[in-house]
């Protein structure tokens, strides 16, 4: 039998959990894990929106979006005070990650997005794209997660949405 490969990721308040490999597993043993993480959040006092009547739960979803960071990558570079081609890039990577909602992106998404902050994009940060998204790799600012796909890592993400937070 050959088992096909699938990948998901599910996320309930601060808790996450991915799995890639073999559909067997979703078949057989997902009930189980998220029987075990429902019990967990239940113990935390976390909310279960699938207990909530519809309407709460639109509401609750409507708030989670109105709180949700919507700046423009111009708006999260001058937040940062980003000058230099890799602070622009990590401010685009903000805009796809926080915004745009993005788990991972490519380099032309993070080309696009800084396009966009006007104010700040030289013509040279483009044509030194690449060996910046190669030293925001080494300096752990980004993940490269296939060739030429991008995430901002857990840090940077925490860092941005800390900063973001405190002038929404």
């Amino acid at each position: 039998m050959n088992d096909a490969t699938v990948k998901f990721r599910l996320t309930i308040d601060d808790v996450s959990i991915e799995y890639e490999g073999s559909e067997s597993f979703l078949k057989n043993d997902l009930s189980d894990i998220t029987n075990v993480l429902s019990r967990l959040l239940d113990e935390r006092g976390a909310t279960n929106l699938n207990d909530q009547p519809s309407g709460q739960a639109e509401a609750h979803a409507a708030s989670e979006r109105s709180s949700r960071i919507d700046f423009s990558t111009t708006t999260i570079a001058s937040r940062m005070n980003a000058s230099s081609g890799p602070e622009l890039a990590i401010a685009a990577s903000a805009r796809l990650t926080l915004v745009d909602q993005k788990e991972i992106f490519s380099r032309a998404d993070i080309l696009a997005a800084m396009k966009d902050a006007t104010g700040h994009y030289k013509t040279t940060m483009g044509s030194n794209l690449s060996a910046t998204l190669k030293s925001l790799v080494k300096s752990k600012r980004l993940n490269e997660t296939a060739a030429g796909t991008y995430a901002l890592t857990a840090n940077e993400k925490d860092v941005m949405e800390k900063l973001l937070a405190q002038q929404h």
